[in-house]
């Protein structure tokens, strides 16, 4: 472009000097005017492209930052968002009070895997049978659960490991600073589930003790039905040693 507009001085410059007798406004005086005036131009043109070039670096800067990504939820599993049915507590009660009638399908096919012999089955009174059958039954009932739990976080953890390959695949700094986000709130899940899950083994463990003290107390029903002392009830007995 400079070429064309120094040619273009020149052109007139000769011009000029060809006319030279002929009295005329300096047209060399006006090529170089013009031709710095269209430098002048050039150079404007070419800041103009430079600060285009420089806007779009920024606009794709201020993308890369800014934005969603959508890898919030993606590959997202909303099946694995309780490792225990909400009612799992109410599911443990019935069991004790139900016995194998508050047995769900998946529980009564473990009962019938691990089953050899059915020791409650000759038990007549109702009461005493439903005490044997949630001794029975809770112990599989446990199982169940954790097995459920331990699946859900094997998949969890998967899903973990999917997002760290997808960040070392990912060169977008937004993209990268999504799928952390992601990663630390599915550890934080994992880490509450846990906490449930510990809460539940408390609890199981209680809901034992108390299946076989029901147990116990029967047992000691049915010897005082045969004979044998027969058992006071708590406030009695704490009466009667004097405890208030």
């Amino acid at each position: 472009m400079k070429k064309i507009i120094l040619s273009f001085a020149f052109a007139l410059t000769v011009t000029s000097t060809a006319h030279a007798q002929i009295p005329v406004t300096d047209l060399g005086s006006m090529a170089q005017n013009l031709a710095s005036h269209l430098e002048n131009m050039l150079k404007i043109a070419q800041q103009i492209e430079s600060m285009k070039q420089q806007l779009e670096h920024q606009k794709s800067q201020l993308k890369a930052l800014t934005g969603n990504r959508g890898f919030g939820l993606g590959i997202y599993n909303t099946g694995l968002r309780d490792y225990l049915p909400h009612n799992a507590r109410q599911l443990l009660s019935n069991l004790t009070t139900g016995g194998y009638t508050a047995a769900g399908s998946d529980l009564v096919s473990l009962l019938r895997q691990y089953q050899v012999y059915d020791r409650c089955a000759s038990i007549t009174d109702k009461e005493q049978r439903v005490a044997c059958e949630a001794e029975v039954v809770k112990p599989l009932h446990d199982k169940a659960l954790m097995s459920q739990a331990y699946d859900k976080t094997a998949e969890r953890l998967d899903e973990v490991e999917k997002l760290m390959v997808k960040i070392n695949q990912t060169e977008d700094p937004k993209g990268i600073a999504e799928l952390q986000g992601r990663i630390d709130v599915e550890n934080a899940a994992i880490q509450n589930q846990d906490t449930r899950l510990q809460l539940y083994q408390k609890m199981a463990e209680a809901e034992g003790k108390i299946i076989e003290e029901r147990q116990r107390e029967l047992d000691a029903k049915d010897n005082a039905r045969r004979g044998y002392p027969d058992p006071k009830p708590l406030g009695v007995a704490y009466h009667a040693s004097g405890t208030e």
